[in-house]
């Protein structure tokens, strides 16, 4: 469970995070593309920036909740995620269910500039040696890449490895590498990119 929100709305839009248990929360204002949640809110507080001597606070809360992946999936789980919903709902006034005090958040948020894209740098057979969840110290192995195909021995198996301490949050459903593509994502701390680059899809 991760979330993808913009910095301008942190910490007031904490409460989402807190309810939907997010293990991971992302922030960036401009992430390089559009979209959903930065189509939606984008747009106020860059009014607002421009604009300081007015008060313009944001029209929304717009984010994104990633429900995990494609093959987590339960009755439980459905219905845990939708409580957690209403029950955000119901803090923010917006439905007619008594409030609660949200939980404490399961971790501070970071920079999606910090996020680590592990890339396959050949075809073959993905072996994850980390699950999602998993913390992350530089230089450990996170997936291994078989490629049958290399020239020797020795180029048959890759290492893929961490440049920054972490926590991997999204791994690819499929055991299928090619050169170039997102294996794994990992959120960490210090920023790996600069501003404007394409921070999603790299």
């Amino acid at each position: 469970m991760h979330v993808y929100i913009g910095a301008s709305l942190w910490p007031a839009a904490q409460d989402l995070a807190s309810w939907m248990g997010a293990e991971v929360t992302l922030l960036a204002d401009d992430s390089g593309v559009t979209p959903f949640d930065e189509a939606c809110g984008r747009l106020w507080w860059r009014l607002a920036e421009r604009f300081p001597e007015h008060p313009l606070p944001p029209a929304c809360v717009s984010a994104t909740v990633e429900l995990r992946g494609l093959a987590d999936l339960s009755h439980a789980m459905a219905a845990e995620d939708a409580l957690n919903i209403t029950r955000f709902l119901a803090g923010r006034g917006f439905i007619a269910e008594p409030a609660i005090a949200a939980p404490a958040l399961k971790c501070e948020a970071t920079p999606l500039a910090a996020v680590e894209h592990i890339k396959a740098p050949v075809p073959g057979v993905v072996v994850f040696l980390k699950e999602p969840g998993a913390k992350i110290t530089a230089g450990e192995v996170v997936a291994e890449v078989i490629n049958p195909l290399g020239p020797n021995v020795a180029e048959r198996s890759y290492s893929l490895r961490a440049t920054a301490d972490g926590i991997l949050f999204a791994h690819s459903a499929d055991r299928f590498a090619r050169p170039g593509r997102i294996l794994a994502k990992i959120a960490g701390r210090s920023p790996l990119k600069a501003a404007g680059e394409n921070l999603l899809t790299p």
